[in-house]
C-alpha cells in the first residue's frame, strides 16, 4: 500500500488546467449599465472602444465626408470582489440632417445643418467604466468618441472628414477649401481635438460663420447656430475632455484616459471603432482549487475555489464523488481520479482541473468484546504494516505494533489502526469489563466504583467498616479495610477498600478582613487549603488565616490519607475608607465620617488630638499625628493617620505706628505664609513680604496664616492723628491751618516745599497749589488735602489783560502762545505736577500728554506771574 501510494505522488502531480477567459460584453443601449466582479477577482480586464461620429447629409453626387472613428482603450484594472463597475457605452454620432442632428450618447457634441445637403454629423459618443458612483470625476477608463463629419463637397483638399478619438489627445481637424477661399475666408481653419487637461477648441473661419463650441470635461462641443449659416459642420466627439465642435469643417475627436492608480499594461488605439461603441470586461484567471490533499476511502474532504459560481465534477464516480455545488469530496475505492470546477458564461467557459489520489482505507479490526480489567488479549487486522493507538490510555493500553491491549479500567476506549504511510486508518470500539475506582475511603464519606458491565451484585466483606450500594457506591463506616466485590457473569472481580480516619477543625467562625487567626486539627501532618484565596488565604503549615475580602470561605485540612475536615469561616469587611479633612489645627476642630453607620470613633493618642466616640468629631490639642479608629462589630477597623498641625511663631514688629502712610515689615519665623489684615480701613499688608502701611487710626488686627490654614494674630495701634485743614483769607491775603501741632511744612505746586513756611499760617505768594503736613507730639505726620487757590490778573496789567493770547482751547495736540514780551511758560497738572516747560515759549506740543485739564502759567524775563490759564486737553 505504501509503495502504491508513493508511486502515485511521483506519477501525477496537481494539475490546474486554465481556459479562455471568461468574458462579459456591453453594448450600446442609450443607460448606464452595471457589472458585479466575482468574489475572489482583484483585477479584470477592460476592452473599451469609444464610438464614431455621424456621417454629414450630404448630396450623393458630392459624396459622403467621413466621420471620426472612436478610440480604443485596453487595460488591467485593479478592483475588489463584490464591486459593482458602472459601464456607459457610447453611442455613434446622428446623422447630418438640414435642421441639425443630436451628438451619440455619452458625450457626443450635436450638429447643425443648412439646407438638403449641409448637415454635419454628430459627435460619437464615449464609452468608459466608473467605479464608486457614476459622476464623471469616478471615471477610471475613457475610450473617446469620434467627431462628427462636416459639410462635403469641397474644391480644395477633398471632404471634411470628423477627427478620430484619441490617443491621450484627440485628432483635430484643418481644412482647405477654395469655395471659402473665393468668398473671401481664410484659407485654413481648425478645429481641436480634446486633450487630458482641456476640451478641443471649436473651429473659426470668420465672417458670418460663428465658431464652434469648444469641447469640456466628458463633453464635445457643439456647433453654431446662426441666421446667416445655421451651421454645416460636425460636433466634437466625446471623452476625457471632449473635441471641439466644427465650423464647417468636421469636429474634434476626444481624449481617452486611463486611471494611473488603479489602471495597468494600458495600451490605447486612436480611430478604431466605426458605429456604436462597445465595453468588455473579462475575468483574466479562473481561479485556483484549494484543500487538496490524499483522500482515505469512506473519509470526507471540502475543496474551495477562488471564483464563485461554478459546478463540480468528478471524472470517476466509483472512486471519488463530489458535490456540484458544495465541493465536498468522498472518498469510495483506492486510485485517481480528476476534479473539475466549470465556470459557464455566454461567451466563454472558464475550468479548472486538478487530480486527487484516492488510498484504500485498511479493512476492519478483528476482535470479540469484551476486555476484562487487568486482563490483556491481541487485536488484529488483514491489512498489514499498521500501527495501533488507544483513543484513552487510562481505559486501555496497546502495543503499537504488536496489537496486544491490556484492560486498566471499564470504559469504552476507541482503537485506531493507520498505515502510517497514507494516513488512512479504521476504528474498533473496545469494551473493557469489570471494576474499578478509589480504592480509599474516609470515614463518613463515599466513593463510586464503576462497572461496564450490567447484571451483577454488588457485596461488602465488612460492613461495619465499609457498606456498598447497588450503584457500586462505598461509605465508610469505620477504619480500618474490607473486600467489595462484583458478581460481573462476564468479568467478575473484587477489590480491598481501606477506610481512613477524619478529625474535626477547631477555628473561629469569623475573621477580618485583613486579620488573622490560627486554625487547628488534632492530628498533626495534614496540609491545610483554603477553598477561595481571593476570600481568605491559609499558610499550609502552620494553619494561619489571613482575610482578604468579605465573604465566605470553606478551609481544609487534608490528611496524607485524603481524608478532609472543613470549616466554613466568614471574612467582615472592614468598613469603608474613613472620609473628611485629615487635618487641623491646634484647638479647632473638624467632622470624619464613614460610609457604614453603626461604628464608633477612637483616637490612638488623645494627647494629640480626641474624638467624639459617636459623632467623628476630632479636635486638635498639640501639633503631631495620631491615628484615628472607626471600628464595626466584631472589632473590624478602618484607620487613618491624622495630623494636628503647629500654630506659627508669634509676630515681630512694632506695636505702635503713626497714620498715614507710615510703613513696617513685619516677621514670622514660619515661611510660607500669608499675611492679611482685618481692618482694611486702618492699613494695608502686602502678603508675601508683610510690610505694613498705615491709613487711618485705630487698632489694625494683622494675620498670619500657614498653608495649614494655623494662623496667628497681632494688634498695631494706630496713633490718633486728624487730618489738617487749610483756610484762605481775601483781608490779609494768608494761609491757615490748625493750631496745636508741634510741627508744620508748608508745600505749593511750583517749588514743593517752601523753605522757613514752618508755622501755622503762609502769605499767599501767588502759586496755585498748596498743602501743608503736621507733626504731632508722637511724631506723626499728617497731610491736609491739597488747597486750590484761582490766581487771576496778576503781574503787568497792560500786559496780563490785553496782550496775551493762548489758543486753541481746547486743543487736540498744539498750543499756541501770542504774547507781546518774551514769556516762559509752564504746563502742570491739577495736582501741581510740572508737565512741560519752555522758555521764550510760542508753541507747546502737548499730544503725548493724557486728556484732561492742565493749567499754563506764563512768566515774564524778571520771573513775574503774568498770567495763569486752563487748557483742556481732547
Amino acid at each position: 500500500m505504501k509503495k502504491i501510494y508513493l508511486l502515485l505522488l511521483v506519477l501525477v502531480s496537481f494539475l490546474n488546467l486554465k481556459a479562455i477567459a471568461q468574458i462579459s460584453s456591453f453594448i450600446y443601449t442609450g443607460a448606464v449599465q452595471y457589472y458585479t466582479v466575482p468574489t475572489g477577482v482583484t483585477s479584470v480586464g477592460v476592452d473599451a472602444k469609444g464610438a464614431a461620429g455621424g456621417q454629414d447629409g450630404g448630396l450623393s453626387s458630392l459624396g459622403v465626408t467621413t466621420p471620426g472613428k472612436g478610440g480604443r482603450v485596453q487595460a488591467t484594472l485593479a478592483v475588489t470582489p463584490g464591486t459593482v463597475l458602472n459601464i456607459y457605452v457610447g453611442g455613434q454620432g446622428g446623422l447630418g440632417t438640414s435642421t441639425g442632428t443630436t451628438g451619440g450618447w455619452n458625450g457626443g457634441g450635436a450638429s447643425g445643418g443648412h439646407m438638403a445637403y449641409y448637415g454635419g454629423g454628430g459627435g460619437g459618443g464615449a464609452s468608459d467604466v466608473r467605479v464608486a458612483g457614476v459622476a464623471l470625476a469616478n471615471r477610471v477608463v475613457v475610450a473617446a468618441g469620434g467627431g462628427g463629419a462636416g459639410y462635403d463637397g469641397s474644391t480644395c483638399g477633398g471632404d471634411q472628414p470628423g477627427g478620430d478619438g484619441g490617443g491621450l489627445t484627440g485628432a483635430g481637424v484643418t481644412t482647405c477649401d477654395a469655395t471659402l477661399i473665393s468668398w473671401g475666408y481664410p484659407t485654413i481653419t481648425h478645429t481641436g481635438g480634446g486633450t487630458q487637461v482641456a476640451g478641443g477648441i471649436g473651429g473659426n473661419i470668420g465672417g458670418s460663420y460663428t465658431a464652434g463650441f469648444p469641447g469640456a470635461l466628458g463633453l464635445g462641443g457643439s456647433t453654431a447656430l446662426t441666421p446667416a449659416d445655421p451651421g454645416i459642420a460636425g460636433g466634437g466627439g466625446g471623452g476625457y475632455y471632449g473635441g471641439g465642435g466644427g465650423c464647417w469643417m468636421g469636429g474634434g475627436g476626444g481624449s481617452s484616459y486611463t486611471d494611473p492608480a488603479s489602471c495597468t499594461a494600458v495600451t490605447l488605439t486612436p480611430g478604431y471603432q466605426s458605429g456604436d461603441g462597445e465595453v468588455d470586461i473579462c475575468i483574466l484567471d479562473p481561479g485556483i482549487i484549494s484543500g487538496m490533499k490524499p483522500l482515505c476511502s469512506g473519509q470526507t474532504l471540502t475543496l474551495t475555489e477562488t471564483i464563485g459560481s461554478g459546478k463540480w465534477t468528478s471524472s470517476n464516480n466509483s472512486i471519488a464523488t463530489i458535490g456540484s455545488s458544495t465541493g465536498i469530496v468522498t472518498g469510495v475505492a483506492g486510485g485517481m481520479v480528476y476534479i473539475t470546477y466549470t465556470i459557464a458564461s455566454a461567451c466563454a467557459t472558464v475550468y479548472t482541473v486538478t487530480n486527487m489520489i484516492i488510498i484504500q482505507s485498511p479493512l476492519p479490526v478483528i476482535f470479540t468484546n469484551p476486555l476484562c480489567v487487568g486482563s490483556s488479549a491481541t487485536l488484529s487486522d488483514p491489512t498489514p504494516g499498521g500501527l495501533w493507538t488507544s483513543s484513552n490510555t487510562s481505559l486501555a493500553t496497546i502495543g503499537s505494533v504488536s496489537g496486544i491491549a491490556t484492560g486498566l479500567y471499564p470504559g469504552n476506549p476507541t482503537i485506531t489502526y493507520m498505515n502510517p504511510a497514507a494516513g488512512c486508518f479504521t476504528t474498533f470500539s473496545l469494551k473493557v469489563d469489570g471494576i474499578a475506582g478509589p480504592l480509599k475511603v474516609c470515614a463518613g464519606s463515599s466513593v463510586t466504583l464503576v462497572s461496564s458491565d450490567g447484571g451483577g451484585v454488588w457485596t461488602s466483606s465488612n460492613t461495619s467498616v465499609a457498606i456498598v450500594g447497588t450503584a457500586g457506591d462505598v461509605t465508610g463506616t469505620g477504619m480500618g479495610t474490607c473486600t467489595i466485590s462484583y458478581s460481573s457473569p462476564v468479568c467478575p472481580s473484587s477489590v480491598v477498600m481501606t477506610v481512613n480516619p477524619v478529625a474535626p477543625i477547631v477555628a473561629p467562625d469569623s475573621i477580618c478582613a485583613s486579620g488573622t487567626s490560627f486554625f487547628t486539627n488534632v492530628v498533626g501532618g495534614g496540609m491545610w487549603l483554603s477553598s477561595d484565596a481571593k476570600t481568605a488565604t491559609i499558610a499550609s503549615g502552620t494553619g494561619l488565616v489571613t482575610g482578604i475580602k468579605a465573604g465566605t470561605v470553606v478551609m481544609s485540612y487534608l490528611l496524607p490519607t485524603g481524608c478532609l475536615s472543613v470549616h466554613s469561616t466568614t471574612v467582615i469587611a472592614l468598613p469603608p475608607p474613613i472620609l473628611g479633612y485629615m487635618q487641623v489645627c491646634p484647638d479647632k476642630s473638624t467632622t470624619l465620617s464613614d460610609p457604614l453607620s453603626g461604628g464608633t470613633w477612637s483616637s490612638s493618642n488623645t494627647s494629640v488630638a480626641t474624638v467624639s466616640v459617636n459623632t467623628g468629631i476630632v479636635t486638635g490639642k498639640n501639633a503631631d499625628t495620631t491615628y484615628i479608629y472607626y471600628t464595626i462589630k466584631p472589632g473590624c477597623s478602618a484607620s487613618a493617620m491624622f495630623i494636628v498641625n503647629p500654630l506659627p511663631f508669634p509676630i515681630t514688629g512694632r506695636d505702635t505706628i503713626c497714620p498715614y502712610g507710615f510703613m513696617d515689615t513685619l516677621h514670622d519665623a514660619s515661611h510660607g505664609g500669608l499675611w492679611t489684615t482685618s481692618t482694611p480701613l486702618l492699613d494695608t499688608i502686602v502678603d508675601t513680604t508683610g510690610v505694613l502701611t498705615t491709613r487711618h487710626f485705630g487698632t489694625a488686627v494683622i494675620k498670619y496664616t500657614l498653608a495649614t490654614t494655623c494662623e496667628i494674630t497681632k494688634n498695631i495701634y494706630i496713633y490718633p492723628v486728624q487730618k489738617p485743614k487749610i483756610t484762605f483769607s481775601p483781608a490779609t491775603n494768608t494761609f491757615y491751618t490748625d493750631l496745636g501741632y508741634p510741627g508744620y511744612q508748608w508745600y505749593d505746586s511750583v517749588s514743593g516745599k517752601i523753605t522757613h513756611a514752618t508755622s501755622p499760617s503762609l502769605a499767599d505768594i501767588y502759586f496755585e497749589w498748596y498743602y501743608v503736613i503736621v507733626t504731632d507730639t508722637n511724631g506723626c505726620r499728617s497731610q491736609s488735602d491739597t488747597f486750590y487757590h484761582e490766581v487771576r490778573n496778576v503781574g503787568v496789567n497792560n500786559v496780563a489783560n490785553t496782550g496775551i493770547k493762548i489758543y486753541p482751547n481746547p486743543t487736540t495736540g498744539m498750543l499756541y502762545i501770542s504774547s507781546p514780551v518774551k514769556v516762559r511758560a509752564v504746563l502742570s497738572g491739577i495736582d501741581g505736577k510740572i508737565e512741560l516747560q519752555s522758555e521764550d515759549a510760542r508753541e507747546l506740543d502737548i499730544s503725548r500728554l493724557s486728556d484732561a485739564m492742565y493749567f499754563i502759567s506764563l512768566y515774564d524775563e524778571s520771573g513775574q506771574l503774568l498770567t495763569v490759564r486752563k487748557i483742556v486737553k481732547e
